[in-house]
Formats: C-alpha cells, structure tokens, sequence
C-alpha cells in the first residue's frame, strides 16, 4: 500500500496522471468490509506507539501510524466477557447485562432487549458474518454467536495448568485465512479474538532470543514462585508473538486484495496487572493497569491522526458505522468518533463485579462491586457496597496510584453527579452461595479466579 501510495505521488509530480489535486470516488468510497481484532489482556503501555518497548509491538504500531490512535482508550470492565459484550453492543455491562465470564448465576449470559450486537446489526444489512475466537468465555453457549453466520472456537493444543488454556494466536489466523477465502462476493464482518498475551506466558525459545531473555513458562501457580522481572519478560514475549500473529494476518489480506477495502478495529479487552500495587497479578477493580486499553482504526475513509480524549470501547462501534456510512446501531450508548474533535470526550465509565457476590463463601467485601467514571485526567471509584469515593488525578506522574478523595479537589462535586449519570443495574450480594455449574467452575478455575 506505501508503495502503490509513493508510486502516485511520483507520477502526480511528473503529470503523468491526473486527478492528483482531488480524492478519487475509489479513496472517499466508504470501507466494504470490517476485520473487528481483539487482543486479550493487553496492556496499552507494552505497545511500542503507546510509550512501550520499541519493536516489540511492531505492527500494531504500523496499523496506529497509518490510521487513527486513541491514545486514552478504556474498557469498560477488566473481564473478557462483560467487555467484549460492550464492544459489539456498544453499551457498558449494566446496559446489555453481561456481568461475569461465562455465567450469570448458573444460566449462559445472554444480552438484554435493549442491546443489539454489531454482528445482528450487520447481518441485517447483508454482511456475511464470521467469528473466530480463542477463549472459553467467548464460545458460542454463552451468547456471543449472536448474529455471527459462523463461529469458531480455536482450541488449546495441550492444555494444562502451565500450557495454553486458549487457541494459539497463529492457528486463529490460519483459520481467519481459511473464512476470508470461503467468502463470496457479499460484503463481511469478522471479529477474531487473539487470546496470546492472556496468562499462561508460555512462548518458544526463539522468540524469548529476539528479546535477549529466558525461556520460561508460566501459569497462575507460577505467579507467586517467579521473580518479577521473569513474569513481566514472559508477558513481552507474548506481546512479540501476538504482533507476529497481526503480520501475517495483514500479509493475508493483502494477498487476498482486502487491505484496500477493509476497515481494520484493534483494541483489547483489558490490560493486566504485573505486580503493581504491592503484587497485584491478574485482572480486576478498576485500575489503570486492567482499564486503559489499545485501541487504533485503519483503512477506507479513515485520515491518520491522534485522538487524545479519554474515550470507551462502547464508542467503537458507532465510530465504525459511522466511517462505514451505515445505520446507527440500536441501543448504543457510545458516540460515534469518526469526525469528533481530536481533543474532545464525555464522561466514560467502568465498572468491576467480583464472582464472590454470587457465588463464594466469602463475605463480600467493599470493593467488590464498584464503579468508575473518567473526564479529562479526573478520575471517581465508587463502592457501590459501602459508597467509598477514591478521587485521582491522572494528569500527574502515578497520579492512578495515589487517591486524592481527603483533599477535596474542586471538580469532586462534578465527578460525583457523573456517577449518577450511569444506571448500574442491580447486583444483589447473596447471604448464601448459589450453586455454580460445573464447566461454570473450570472455566473460572482455568483462567485463574478461582483456586
């Protein structure tokens, strides 16, 4: 595509071509087809054009430089399904009803009247629909094959509890290559999910060697017997893996004559904690290390640019249909961003449940249930349990890390009225546990929530 781009330019200026001075009706056509990319628990700041390692994100740096970045994205919640349910729905959990991975008490998560997934919408404007994913909490028995004309679960090869739980990113392309080259002359959606960079850290030799690092494999009962620098080493070389995997899926299209036509969305669904915040690992509460996501847009009708208002992934979908000259989606609580100033956000929100509400013998505890709101650098956490405020001022050096409530900061009132903005849907906390279903408890084991 830079070629073809540097090869017009040099023909403008020797005016062999015409039609230079103005966009062609191919380069202001709006995109014919979408690839949705969701990468599990990757952090924004291990991405080379988000202040991370450089060259260890190198392709998602090339999609971000070439299209438009989104330098303060956040999810919505810091667990898989509830945040992919937000991406296609565009509305957060408390909206579409998608509150844990996997189960809502016992019953598979289905979404509420009121939300209408992209792939529905899509599929009734007569896209071919496809989903390729690489986790359990994604399958199609917990609702999220929902307007999707097919959808693949990639499996582990060996699973165990060190060895991958989830697809490897590299067969979830090699299956994306095999769906691209089923297709018709019908205009697609397909979402893959990528589940590498999810713990277990487990990547080969060869690609802990371009990092000058040490192999090593770990799980969540490794998390406790390996030093810090191990973990944190054994994440980047995921990252490194995952980007590998996004090379060759943008070589596919390109060999397939797709780059050219296709809208590209790539965002996670939540970072990952790495022994911050006196060894915290894993994903929950509302910290900027699980919140603040990735998130870039590329292709047809997309100018390359930098939008540095805090925005959320429930405004990806209205921004894609917007690019895409499409019918809003129903039910969509995001804005479209597609021509917003670079600068500009409303109020965005987050919000985190612990399964132990429903379905532990814990007594549960403060923080197991709160919610968040972002505007500008200013960040609220509520409890919804004991109605504590944590108040921070992100515009400052570890300012996510050190709360600021006591001071009483003059925007405090504002925030608060934010928080009474978004309706959290009831969550009733159970005096007694209620019974979970037994591949409701693996799959809870597996991903490291439950012992």
């Amino acid at each position: 595509m830079f070629l073809r781009s540097l090869l017009f330019a040099a023909l403008c200026a020797l005016g062999i071509v015409v039609g230079c001075g103005e966009k062609t009706h191919q380069e202001t056509a709006p995109p014919r087809n979408l690839l949705l990319i969701t990468i599990d628990t990757l952090r924004a700041d291990h991405i080379g054009t988000y202040g991370g390692t450089p060259g260890l994100s190198a392709h998602i740096d090339a999609l971000a430089q070439e299209g438009l970045r989104f330098e303060r994205a956040y999810a919505t919640a810091p667990l898989t399904g509830p945040s992919h349910a937000s991406i296609l729905t565009g509305r957060y959990p408390s909206e579409h009803g998608v509150l844990y991975n996997g189960m809502r008490l016992a019953k598979p998560m289905l979404y509420t009247p009121e939300s209408t997934p992209i792939s529905s919408h899509l599929q009734a404007q007569g896209y071919r629909t496809g989903a390729i994913v690489t986790a359990l909490p994604l399958i199609r028995k917990y609702g999220f094959a929902t307007g999707f004309d097919s959808h693949e679960m990639i499996p582990a090869k060996t699973p165990s509890k060190t060895a991958d739980i989830g697809g490897s990113s590299a067969d979830a392309v090699e299956a994306t290559r095999a769906w691209l080259g089923r297709q018709g002359e019908e205009p697609f959606f397909l979402w893959l999910h990528l589940y590498e960079v999810h713990i277990p850290y487990i990547s080969p030799p060869k690609v802990h060697a371009r990092l000058g690092t040490e192999p090593i494999a770990i799980g969540v009962p490794q998390l406790n017997l390996s030093r810090l620098e191990e973990i944190q080493n054994a994440y980047r070389a995921e990252v490194l893996e995952m980007d590998d995997s996004i090379g060759t899926l943008l070589a596919t299209l390109e060999e397939l004559g797709l780059r050219d036509s296709t809208l590209i969305a790539l965002l996670s669904d939540h970072g990952e904690y790495l022994g911050e915040h006196e060894g915290l690992f894993g994903h929950s509460l509302l910290k900027e290390e699980v919140m603040r996501i990735p998130m870039v847009l590329t292709g047809p009708g997309v100018d390359p640019g930098v939008h540095t208002g805090a925005v959320s992934a429930v405004d990806l979908a209205p921004t894609i249909l917007d690019i895409m000259k499409l019918p809003e989606l129903p039910g969509a609580t995001g804005r479209s961003l597609a021509n917003a100033e670079p600068s500009s956000e409303l109020p965005i929100y987050g919000e985190w449940r612990d399964i132990r509400l429903h379905d532990a013998t814990e007594q549960a505890q403060s923080r197991d249930l709160l919610v968040g709101v972002w505007h500008g650098h200013r960040k609220l956490v509520r409890s919804e349990l004991s109605s504590e405020l944590r108040a921070y001022d992100l515009s400052v050096q570890h300012g996510g890390n050190r709360d600021i409530y006591a001071e009483k900061p003059e925007w405090l009132g504002e925030m608060i009225s934010h928080l009474g903005d978004l309706s959290v849907a009831e969550t009733p906390v159970s005096s007694e546990p209620v019974p979970m279903s037994v591949d409701g408890i693996e799959l809870l084991r597996s991903l490291g929530y439950i012992e």
